[in-house]
């Protein structure tokens, strides 16, 4: 089994990755609205990559947990959701100034 610690380490690498690939998508379909006159649909869209997000860390999530047999180790599957919490909270606030 591993390490706890390297699961959370192993997780930071891949949500890292995912995050920005997920961020640069946002961003390619953000840039064709015009805030000033469709800022309701540029709310819809960061709800939905918001939503994408958290989707795809919370499987990578599950995957890590699963892999190294931490299913039921409550206190990192809480820090591994803490984590996808501030990847969430940083995507918001990168998105809210483009």
């Amino acid at each position: 089994m591993t390490h706890p610690d390297n699961i959370i380490s192993g997780f930071q690498n891949r949500a890292r990755t995912t995050f920005y690939a997920i961020y640069n998508d946002f961003q390619a379909c953000a840039i064709q609205l015009d805030r000033s006159r469709q800022e309701h649909e540029y709310r819809q869209l960061q709800e939905r990559y918001v939503g994408h997000l958290h989707e795809k860390l919370s499987q990578l999530a599950h995957m890590l947990l699963h892999e190294h047999r931490y299913e039921h180790d409550k206190d990192t599957g809480f820090r591994l959701n803490e984590i996808i919490q501030e990847y969430i909270h940083e995507f918001v606030v990168h998105t809210r100034d483009l």
